[in-house]
């Protein structure tokens, strides 16, 4: 026994030495940053944040990432804070090490432990031979605004540089960041990103990373298409998966299971096995499986989990399982579970709408009734408004990532106002539709359902947010194999009437929930719709300088008219009159280009109309 403990020691002091001398240059930033580095502002202001600084305390911007937790953290790091130096121009800022020797190595790895988190940016190592003419090498590819690189924090990110500096007499190495218009990733805007933060580099002469290392990409794994479901609204939906080789050799006969099982029973509902081949050095794969999930339609929660087996042992199994969760409910929809911060567009866009979608596959006999939605920073929206849209949408059929009037028959089918007291303290519940009356439902059918705010000055509105579920495989199954899109988030930055159904990534979703019931009624069924037989029009529609409103009503009734902005203002009423056939003429002159509301009081029931006012 103790000859084998003698030999386990030889060969762990064995393997800490090969190691040790593999790595030809190190630095943990301990106090500072070291003379013989260069922090090098090549665009930006002349402020000390448009360049790298040493921290001990990390990003201090308006939307910081948390500090970087690397293994000499107590000493400090280096960070690039964009957001803290929040230009709205181009950063081009560079982080110099010292000149290197590439003589007599066959490969150089640079080694750095790191947190960083994308906004129309883009980071990279760059190597050159003579400091003048340099090669890039992108750390993080694919990757969308909003997104974190790489798994938890620290991140510890190998790069193979040997291109360029294996057996070079001298070669410098350098940490990029670079906003521009070349670098947009799905945000709005430049010069305003989050930050990156780096320490614990190292030049290695061997590939530091273990032999047999298989991942499933973090954030890659396809999930249900919402949180919760309604059990009336369940709807077959399968999965598509993310796995790299994250190694240094290529690995083989690799086992790609997923389970799914019923939490409430702890009873196994659905199975499905895949062999993979091999997966190359530095690659990726895309799986997809070959069956589909239907829910039971009952109350339940549901847990997924994916798990990656290889021939030989893997070196790091913590990253081979991946979890997920679901449930029905009996009458909500949402996508989110937990509030995780708040959002804006970037730049100047202060009025903006952002919503959820959800996919009503049998929405005969339904209603929809109420939205949930939560901001983050009530205590500054105080007598200021929103406004709760809801549309009925075909999907994006031209596949052009838009929601457009043409796609929606030109307005929403309801909508509703609130003014904040500032005295919220978490979500606000109000009815989907101001005539408090359900919204009918049809069957095969998308919904979306979004918080319009309009401002004319600074101040912003900070949507609550949550980015713990990513729906980027649940919509590419649904594209790809599915042939029949589920869609997650629409924004649409400045109110112009088209919604990107990108939003701020497939990563994030807003704080907004809906609910459906079998019945209209919501509180005491206060407000009937108008009967068919009155007619009601507005024209023309869009309209400019004026705008003309129609009533052929069946028999005389007494009623009274309401226009309403985008805000929940009245900008124009009537007093109560009895009318049967009338022609009402509006001056819109004055109005904003946007979406208005004509909403008709009767002692027969309401209706509500939409009017687009165009410039």
């Amino acid at each position: 026994m103790k000859s084998c403990f003698l030999f386990y020691l030889l060969c762990v002091t064995s393997f800490s030495v090969a190691s040790a001398q593999a790595v030809f240059f190190s630095e943990s930033f301990n106090g500072g940053l070291p003379s013989s580095w260069k922090s090098i502002k090549v665009q930006g202001n002349n402020t000390p944040s448009a360049s790298w600084v040493w921290t001990r305390t990390g990003a201090q911007g308006s939307f910081p990432t948390p500090a970087l937790r690397s293994t000499t953290a107590s000493n400090g790091w280096m960070i690039f804070d964009s957001d803290l130096n929040c230009s709205q121009n181009v950063q081009d800022a560079w982080l110099v090490a010292p000149k290197q020797s590439g003589v007599g190595k066959e490969a150089v790895f640079v080694t750095f432990q790191t947190l960083y988190r994308t906004f129309n940016d883009e980071v990279t190592i760059q190597v050159s031979k003579d400091s003048i003419n340099w090669t890039s090498f992108v750390i993080f590819p694919d990757i969308e605004a909003n997104e974190f690189g790489g798994e938890g924090n620290p991140a510890r990110i190998n790069i193979n540089i040997s291109s360029v500096a294996a057996g070079a007499e001298k070669f410098w190495f350098a940490f990029r960041f670079l906003s521009d218009n070349s670098t947009i990733n799905g945000g709005d805007g430049i010069g305003c990103g989050y930050s990156w933060q780096v320490d614990d580099v190292a030049l290695d002469s061997f590939d530091p990373r273990a032999q047999n290392d298989l991942s499933i990409i973090p954030d890659g794994i396809g999930v249900a298409p919402n949180l919760i479901t309604p059990a009336s609204q369940i709807d077959p939906f399968g999965f598509l998966t993310n796995i790299e080789n994250v190694g240094s050799k290529t690995q083989n006969n690799i086992k790609l299971s997923l389970s799914i099982v019923d939490a409430v029973s702890d009873e196994t509902v659905f199975t499905e096995e895949i062999t993979v081949d091999s997966v190359e050095v530095d690659s990726s794969l895309s799986i997809i499986f070959e069956k589909q999930f239907t829910p039971k339609a009952e109350r339940s929660v549901y847990r997924g989990n994916y798990n990656l087996a290889l021939s030989n042992n893997d070196a790091d199994t913590t990253n081979n399982n991946r979890e997920f969760a679901f449930g029905i409910s009996d009458t909500l929809f949402s996508k989110y579970l937990n509030v995780t911060g708040g959002l804006r567009p970037g730049g100047e866009n202060y009025s903006y709408a952002y919503g959820n979608c959800f996919y009503v596959p049998k929405g005969e006999g339904f209603f929809g009734r109420f939205v949930t939605f939560e901001v983050s920073n009530p205590e500054e929206l105080t007598d200021r408004s929103v406004t709760i849209l809801t549309y009925k949408w075909e999907g994006d059929t031209n596949e052009d990532f838009l929601a457009t009037p043409d796609e929606y028959a030109g307005g929403p089918i309801a909508f509703n106002g609130y003014t904040f007291t500032g005295d919220e303290t978490g979500p606000i519940t109000i009815p989907l539709n101001i005539d408090e009356v359900g919204v009918p439902l049809e069957n095969d059918t998308h919904y979306f359902v979004v918080v319009q705010y309009e401002t004319s000055d600074n101040q912003p509105l900070f949507m609550a947010i949550s980015d713990e579920i990513d729906y980027t495989n649940m919509f590419l199954w649904s594209v790809l194999v599915n042939n029949n899109p589920r869609y997650s988030t629409m924004i649409d930055v400045g109110n112009t009437g088209e919604y990107d159904i990108r939003g701020f990534g497939f990563d994030v979703v807003p704080a907004i929930d809906m609910s459906i019931g079998g019945s209209p009624d919501l509180f005491t069924s206060l407000a009937p719709a108008l009967a068919a037989e009155h007619n009601i029009s507005i024209g023309p529609n869009p309209a400019s300088d004026f705008a003309t409103i129609q009533l052929d009503f069946a028999s005389p009734l007494q009623l009274s008219l309401r226009l309403i902005d985008a805000k929940g203002k009245v900008l124009y009423r009537t007093l109560p009159s009895t009318l049967q056939q009338e022609s009402i003429k509006i001056n819109t002159s004055s109005y904003a280009a946007g979406t208005y509301f004509l909403h008709v009081e009767t002692e027969k029931g309401v209706r509500t109309l939409p009017l687009q006012i165009v410039r």
